[in-house]
């Protein structure tokens, strides 16, 4: 991979990935009708391209939005109003203490999936137990971060 300095080039390269993006929901697509469905137990052919798929999306959307502020930035693209953003401190947080989070969302997960059967699961049961996974994720890393405590494996 080399590097890339110029617009032009990352612009060449967000093409290449939304044509890759739609190369892989192409062939999930194909994937579905000749394989089989998309099973993230089996880790099947099918859930990879999914994953990849999804993945190349985001990439893709995430290159896009870098492109347009650099547009922004040097005023070749600009918009009528500008809002101010507020600091959102929930991002701050996660971002702060981002490994305690992730390890945090797995023990709850396995947690939530030994205490009910997901399976089986309704929607509104499924909503709920949603809402309380991401109340319980969310208060305990913002708590971290107004007590400014900060979880890391480096000195």
């Amino acid at each position: 991979m080399s590097n890339r300095c110029r617009f032009r080039e990352w612009l060449q390269t967000l093409i290449m990935f939304v044509l890759m993006t739609g190369m892989f929901w192409l062939s999930l697509v194909y994937s579905r009708k000749v394989f089989d469905e998309i099973s993230r137990r089996m880790a099947n052919m099918t859930f990879i391209i999914w994953m990849m798929a999804h993945q190349m999306f985001i990439l893709s959307t995430l290159l896009a939005v870098d492109l347009i502020e650099i547009l922004m930035q040097y005023g070749w693209l600009t918009y009528r109003t500008r809002l101010s953003q507020p600091e959102f401190c929930l991002m701050e947080a996660i971002n702060r203490n981002g490994l305690f989070f992730f390890l945090l969302a797995n023990i709850l997960t396995g947690a939530f999936n030994c205490i009910m059967n997901t399976k089986d699961a309704g929607p509104m049961l499924s909503f709920c137990t949603l809402v309380v996974y991401m109340l319980m994720l969310s208060i305990s890393v913002t708590e971290l971060y107004l007590r400014n405590i900060t979880f890391t494996l480096w000195k």
